[in-house]
């Protein structure tokens, strides 16, 4: 089990869906985001940065396991969840799991292995079982107002 993983025992659920959860940190976990846009495909794990932590009910809510609130839609809950694992970042930079780096310059992004290249245009480099994430910056800025947008 990697670190990010183990650091959901016992923490407070992140994705806090009104009715549902049951605020029990014995049943957090770390809860994985589905679908092809978090990297996720036919042998393909989600990587543990994007995820959330999660109680049990929670996290069946997410998973559709279990009907969302009453009066919620599934792009509610996929909201809260969103916002769960942005808080769940802030927590594991916190505790010094994901660690966010300055950027490099282009020759020695252009030196890493293209397998640290994931599917969202992010550099990803691995420090033991530590995940560190960088956006990638090439050349200069466009003048097209729409790529400076961030």
């Amino acid at each position: 089990m990697s670190k990010i993983r183990d650091s959901a025992r016992g923490e407070a659920c992140q994705i806090r869906l009104p009715s549902i959860c049951n605020h029990d940190p014995a049943t957090t976990v770390l809860a994985h985001a589905n679908g092809s846009a978090a990297g996720k495909g036919v042998g393909l794990k989600t990587p543990d940065y994007l995820a959330a932590y999660s109680c049990s009910s929670c996290h069946d809510c997410v998973d559709r396991r279990r009907k969302p609130p009453e009066g919620w839609t599934l792009d509610d809950v996929r909201l809260a969840f969103a916002e769960g694992i942005f808080r769940t970042q802030r927590i594991l930079e916190e505790k010094g799991l994901l660690k966010p780096i300055e950027a490099r310059t282009f020759k020695q992004v252009c030196s890493l292995p293209r397998d640290h290249l994931d599917t969202a245009g992010h550099w990803l480099l691995l420090d033991g079982s530590d995940v560190v994430l960088q956006e990638q910056k090439f050349g200069k800025p466009s003048t097209n107002s729409m790529s400076n947008r961030r």
